[in-house]
């Protein structure tokens, strides 16, 4: 597991979900990719947060299950391809 692949990955994750009304759980994996990336975080830290981000890929109420709010159909129709995108390769990473 690459730690900066996983922390490009959770932030395009994290601004996506901003950007379409879920700032809460944006913020929740925002402090997870801060532990990975941070260069002084015990090596237990960062194993618990990469653990922790592949388990809300699919768990109930996970990035799977995220109902995105956006101005149309279409749009919405767009973030949602690219959460799943996002939310596979997130899912690969932290395997």
């Amino acid at each position: 597991m690459s730690s900066a692949k996983v922390a490009a990955v959770g932030e395009e994750i994290v601004g996506l979900l901003r950007r379409f009304g879920h700032s809460d759980r944006a913020e929740w994996i925002a402090e997870r990719v801060a532990l990975i990336a941070g260069l002084e975080i015990d090596e237990a830290i960062k194993n618990s947060a990469v653990r922790e981000l592949h388990l809300v890929v699919l768990g109930m109420g996970g990035l799977m299950d995220i109902r995105l709010t956006a101005p149309s159909a279409n749009e919405a129709t767009l973030a949602r391809a690219d959460l799943d995108r996002l939310a596979n390769q997130l899912y690969e990473l932290t395997r």
